[in-house]
């Protein structure tokens, strides 16, 4: 099924947020970045990509909440999840372990940028499009 253009603009974004923690990525295949360049990444992507981004999810979510209770779990999860990633970016500001946070950081987002793709966006595709027909940017 092809994506549906409201889904289009979030799914752009997810593809940079995805860079971006690939990026944050220590490996031996390219040079490290200092945990100063790291953290200054971070919060130049939370402010320019993740904020932005999770406005709009939220604004689909309530939109969808109600509608289907295998959706509603879903949408508890995810937003159980945005809490989670908002509390972690919190604790750039105060924590010693400055590069076991980003770490934290990248991984979870991963993990919820695909989980969001498989399963919430597909779901919402198939079973509510009248929901995000009606959703313009």
């Amino acid at each position: 099924m092809p994506l549906h253009a409201t889904l289009q603009p979030l799914m752009e974004e997810h593809q940079r947020i995805l860079q971006a923690c690939d990026y944050l990525y220590k490996t031996e295949h390219k040079p490290a970045l200092t945990t100063q360049e790291r953290f200054a990444f971070v919060v130049k992507t939370f402010q320019q990509e993740m904020v932005p981004h999770q406005r709009k999810e939220q604004y689909i979510f309530d939109a969808c909440k109600g509608k289907l209770p295998e959706l509603d779990f879903l949408i508890a999860e995810l937003e159980a999840e945005h809490l989670h990633l908002s509390r972690l970016y919190s604790t750039l500001t105060e924590t010693v372990e400055l590069d076991e946070v980003i770490d934290q950081i990248a991984e979870a987002l991963t993990v919820h940028i695909l989980k969001e793709e498989a399963h919430f966006y597909e779901i919402v595709q198939r079973q509510l499009p009248e929901i995000i027909d009606n959703i313009v940017w």
